[in-house]
């Protein structure tokens, strides 16, 4: 019953994607998979494509125990295999990480470099490079911070990659400190640096951008006790980071206690637009955008009318369109009945916001994740909770979001919610991949799936 409160609570934007115009032909699309062996399991797989076409997977590999609660994926190690573009099956392992390895993370720049994150036992950081066809390159530790609290990966459009990371500050004051650590294109990490002030109560929000040339911008947010007025609450703040150096922190008004859902993201001129998720009006979807080397602009909330706002996602095009999509719910109702959605372009206003159909359905959908194309179109693949089917959109020009494209019936999403997303639009052919779980086993990870236009 905790995870079925848990998607009624975050909800979806995603009913009135099926609600909405016309599907393409289901002729065009199909989907395929990939398996473990019998043996083995995966844990948190990760998926990437690279402009010609090829998709690289990265998982935690680790072998199957008679007793499914000993299942242990700190035992094994990462694995790394390569799609070819005219194929529909992955190949052997490219990579094998060392016995211990874990929580990969993996991207493939404009320009078709691969870039593998990893962590070792003790909370050790590596990564390594690689190119399609071409061996990888040594692995190397990212230096300034052990043991490594959870991380995250972004890369920009020249290969600019950035990661941040938590650490323990020791500060009986707050409950930790952020790091962030950069490479230019074609270079190693440089090491992590704090970027959080001694004192920042931090709270648990936090997004990383990569732009161009080994810069990149962070975002972090402070704790909000119960009961603690807003105006004793820090302001959520900023700071660039390239290698070597580091900006001080700069406070973004209008932004704080976001219950969930704070992203940043930049198109390629640099332009970056930040968004928080709240609940209910007092703290709802609330945006900014920032021109190059400037400060956020004010903060704009979302007017949701007499909706009450659930979950929200912010999606940008390398061209500038900027998406919010967020879900809505009626007052008086249980369900969720719709979402709203508002656009802005080059760094400028959002829209005023726009109520796409009502769900027809009495049940919950769930939005794994969202891609905005260079024409403005949005791409989505969600779950519609009631038929246990996933489904995919692809947007076209003009609209932002269309019917579903492709649509499949999986195993029980009420007990087992899959990992989704959608490749970022690199390339023409592969858009949306989802986990293959076995709900009698505790969830566990036996495979992939994914959805390709032939």
């Amino acid at each position: 019953m905790v995870v079925i409160a848990t998607l009624l609570l975050v909800g979806s934007l995603s009913g009135p994607l099926i609600a909405s115009t016309a599907v393409a032909s289901p002729a065009k699309w199909t989907g395929a998979k990939f398996l473990e062996s019998k043996a083995w399991l995966m844990d948190m797989p990760d998926m990437a494509a690279s402009p010609a076409g090829h998709v690289v997977l990265a998982y935690g590999r680790y072998k199957r125990l008679e007793n499914m609660h000993a299942q242990d994926s700190r035992s094994g190690r990462v694995v790394v295999r390569v799609k070819p573009r005219r194929s529909d099956r992955f190949g052997s392992p490219t990579f094998r990480g060392p016995a211990g390895s874990h929580f990969a993370k993996i991207e493939v720049t404009p320009s078709g470099e691969i870039i593998l994150l990893w962590q070792q036992r003790g909370g050790l950081l590596f990564a390594s490079f690689g190119r399609f066809g071409k061996p990888w390159s040594k692995p190397t530790r990212i230096l300034g911070l052990q043991p490594v609290d959870g991380y995250f990966l972004s890369t920009g459009p020249d290969g600019t990659a950035a990661i941040m990371a938590g650490g323990g500050s020791g500060a009986p004051t707050h409950t930790g400190d952020l790091y962030v650590a950069t490479r230019a294109p074609n270079e190693p990490f440089g090491e992590f640096q704090m970027i959080t002030e001694p004192g920042y109560d931090l709270g648990g929000r936090s997004a990383i951008s990569a732009g161009v040339d080994g810069h990149a911008t962070a975002v972090w947010t402070a704790r909000c006790p119960l009961g603690v007025p807003l105006a004793d609450i820090a302001d959520t703040q900023f700071a660039d980071v390239s290698p070597g150096s580091l900006s001080s922190p700069i406070d973004i008004p209008g932004f704080k206690c976001p219950l969930f859902d704070v992203e940043l993201a930049q198109d390629r001129n640099g332009v970056q637009y930040y968004k928080s998720g709240g609940f209910e009006n007092e703290f709802g979807v609330r945006v900014a955008s920032r021109m190059p080397n400037g400060n956020f602009s004010a903060a704009q909330t979302m007017e949701s009318g007499d909706y009450l706002v659930g979950r929200s996602i912010l999606s940008v095009s390398a061209t500038g369109f900027a998406t919010v999509l967020w879900d809505v719910q009626r007052q008086a109702a249980i369900w969720r009945t719709g979402y709203q959605f508002s656009r802005a372009w080059n760094g400028g206003l959002f829209s005023q916001p726009r109520l796409i159909k009502p769900n027809p359905y009495r049940w919950y959908t769930y939005l794994g994740d969202v891609s905005t194309r260079p024409s403005g179109s949005v791409d989505a693949i969600w779950i519609d909770g009631k038929s246990s089917v996933i489904a995919f959109s692809r947007g076209r020009p003009g609209t932002p979001v269309i019917g579903p494209s492709f649509r499949k019936k999986i195993q029980a999403p009420l007990d087992c919610l899959p990992d989704m997303k959608v490749l970022d639009g690199q390339s023409p052919r592969y858009f949306a991949w989802w986990s293959l779980q076995r709900v009698s086993r505790n969830c566990e990870i036996r495979g992939i799936e994914w959805v390709n236009r032939r």
